[in-house]
């Protein structure tokens, strides 16, 4: 089996090689001044490498003649890396990801499930509270203590559309905030 390959300008063949290195080679002397307006796509299993812009395309295409000789590559693969590869045991208990809703918290070396109403402090410090999801399941969710230094919002904690309209409530930030209802019919807390 012949391998070389071919690099093309647009539609026109401008140059024909034996490596792949070399075709790259090629593309970097002649054409360095384009490469940082177009954009590389190498499309299957290397087959084809192509920088293109919609205007100008070039294009490495791996051209493969003769007759392919499956039991000499299979022999050639199990030579090469059957002597540097080595099948490792694993033992795996259990893994559980990593998530702020599902969260391994360890206590004496043991994953505790999360039920109602547990809290859990982690080894950093965190406090984790068992949470119901909408599946009716108990996952472990990160507890943060709400105060106003740890929050952006200014307004009063509950939503206004819980509030009648002019009902006035004291914010977080202290000062004094008032429902008002919007034109499309929707209500939003307003310092007073």
């Amino acid at each position: 089996m012949i391998l070389y390959y071919e690099i093309y300008l647009n539609e026109d063949k401008v140059y024909e090689c034996t490596t792949r290195d070399e075709a790259h080679e090629y593309i970097s002397n002649k054409h360095n001044d384009l490469m940082p307006f177009l954009e590389y796509e190498p499309l299957g299993d290397g087959g084809l490498e192509a920088w293109t812009n919609g205007v100008i395309d070039i294009k490495i295409v791996r051209i493969k003649k003769g007759k392919l000789d499956i039991n000499k590559l299979l022999s050639e693969y199990t030579e090469k890396e059957g002597k540097e590869r080595e099948v490792k045991e694993v033992h795996v208990e259990k893994m559980t990801p990593l998530t702020p809703r599902r969260t391994q918290i360890k206590g004496d070396k043991k994953l505790t499930k999360a039920g109602e109403g547990k809290t859990k402090k982690d080894k950093n410090g965190n406090i984790w509270v068992s949470k119901k999801n909408k599946k009716g399941e108990y996952k472990w969710t990160r507890y943060y203590e709400e105060s106003y230094e740890n929050s952006k919002r200014k307004c009063p904690k509950n939503a206004a559309k819980n509030y009648d309209e002019g009902t006035v409530k004291k914010g977080m930030d202290g000062k004094m905030w008032q429902v008002k209802l919007l034109s499309n019919d929707t209500k939003k807390w307003f310092r007073k």
